[in-house]
């Protein structure tokens, strides 16, 4: 009689096998996908006249966008220019704000010199995203 496991032990073990692995595999997927979905910044309002811009952001993400002293998980580029420092919460007046999930900012510009008539592009970048927005100011 040769010697082995039997049919039904296999077959459990191969089991508990291929659930690890289904677990294993949700956990690491999940983690890539929220890291990507977690900071989603959105353009909902942009405004640009005698050389001040007002932004209004949307959270479309899971996570607190958290910017501090004008850096953090929001960077502003304005014409490739990091800009995000010259932009202030108009509830706090300071560079240092957040935005929920979910919920709106609006941002004022306070750039020494402001941005001139004509066209600029406007992009947005967090670690989820980027969005980029032609503006013209008036």
């Amino acid at each position: 009689m040769p010697k082995g496991i039997s049919p039904v032990i296999a077959i459990t073990i191969f089991v508990v096998m291929a659930i690890g692995f289904a677990g294993v595999s949700y956990v690491y997927l999940s983690s890539i996908l929220s890291g990507k979905t977690s900071k989603v910044v959105a353009i909902s309002y942009v405004f640009c006249k005698n050389n001040n811009m007002t932004l209004v952001l949307k959270n479309d993400g899971t996570s607190e966008i958290t910017v501090t002293s004008g850096s953090g998980d929001l960077k502003i580029f304005v014409d490739g220019n990091d800009d995000t420092p010259y932009f202030n919460d108009t509830e706090t007046n300071t560079n240092t704000y957040s935005i929920s999930p979910g919920h709106l900012v609006t941002l004022k510009s306070v750039k020494p010199g402001g941005y001139p008539s004509g066209s600029h592009e406007l992009v947005l970048v967090t670690r989820s995203n980027s969005v980029t927005q032609p503006i013209l100011c008036e």
